[in-house]
């Protein structure tokens, strides 16, 4: 029997699809307030400086112009000696009506001068979501919301 028609094979093949390839409609975005570029290239860890300026809410909303989002600036949280790390970052949730590709969004956020976003599908319900990048805890200035209310529907916690 041939692999195309064995049905263990397909189903191997589709598990190791790429992350590239992932589809969801709901995807949390964490990107640095601060353009940046490691230090050093080989170890991202030793420290970061800024290279492109400060990313603005005028920045963040025209590379989502057409996909509703909502998120705040947020400062990273204390460590466990009491000491703030201060990152400062946008928590940013975007939901849409149809799944989109991890690369889709990826490119998109690329093109908006965004490559170093952290991206990561929504696993949880859309009110964990959205209680997660509205934390008072954490929060710079006020949350933002774009279209955010029709995508926050309750009835559907579509992937």
């Amino acid at each position: 029997m041939s692999n195309s028609n064995n049905p263990t094979k397909r189903r191997a093949k589709s598990r190791s699809a790429s992350a590239e390839d992932r589809r969801s409609r709901g995807w949390l975005i964490t990107i640095p307030v601060l353009a940046t570029e490691p230090d050093d290239p080989d170890d991202p860890a030793k420290g970061r400086h800024p290279t492109g300026g400060i990313r603005y809410e005028r920045d963040i909303a025209a590379a989502f112009a057409d996909w509703p989002w909502c998120g705040q600036i947020e400062e990273g949280a204390q460590r466990e000696d009491g000491a703030s790390h201060g990152y400062l970052h946008w928590q940013i949730w975007m939901e849409t009506g149809n799944p989109k590709k991890f690369s889709t969004v990826k490119n998109r956020l690329a093109k908006a001068g965004m490559p170093d976003a952290h991206i990561e599908p929504r696993e949880g319900t859309k009110a964990q979501a959205y209680a997660y990048v509205t934390k008072e805890e954490t929060r710079v200035n006020r949350t933002i919301e774009i279209n955010i209310g029709e995508a926050n529907s309750p009835d559907d916690n579509g992937k």
